[in-house]
């Protein structure tokens, strides 16, 4: 009997037979208890700040406090409104090619920051206990 192969030449070849034991279970185990541990330390430490940094040209132009609701414009060779709104910050709008600095939402942690790279401007949460230098 003449018989023709399979489309494309390929004969099927049969997959190896895989169970799942105790050291696959404890593999698993390690990894989701390394991902929480990193979520929590990622997600849940950084403490609220209390203060937003406003910087143009690596200069501190203003200080302003989380806790009540602000608009300051910074302007240079283009211009971004900051606004501090329910414990926020953000770049409301920005006149940038791009608009990335509007698009990386808002920010209250301490240590974060957003960056408007064309206008050389940033604004950074500084405050709350993750200020405290132990040593």
């Amino acid at each position: 009997m003449n018989e023709t192969p399979p489309a494309g030449g390929r004969t099927a070849v049969p997959l190896p037979s895989w169970k799942f034991n105790k050291r696959d279970a404890a593999l698993c185990a390690a990894v989701v208890l390394c991902a929480l541990l990193l979520g929590w330390r990622l997600w849940l430490a950084p403490p609220i700040g209390d203060t937003v940094v406003v910087s143009h040209d690596g200069v501190v132009i203003a200080r302003l406090p989380l806790n009540t609701d602000a608009v300051y414009v910074v302007e240079g060779a283009y211009e971004n409104v900051v606004r501090v709104e329910d414990g926020k910050a953000f770049i409301e709008s920005a006149t940038c090619p791009g608009q990335d600095c509007v698009h990386q939402g808002a920010i209250s942690k301490t240590g974060s920051s957003i960056v408007c790279l064309p206008n050389r401007v940033s604004i950074r949460i500084e405050g709350g206990s993750a200020d405290v230098i132990i040593g």
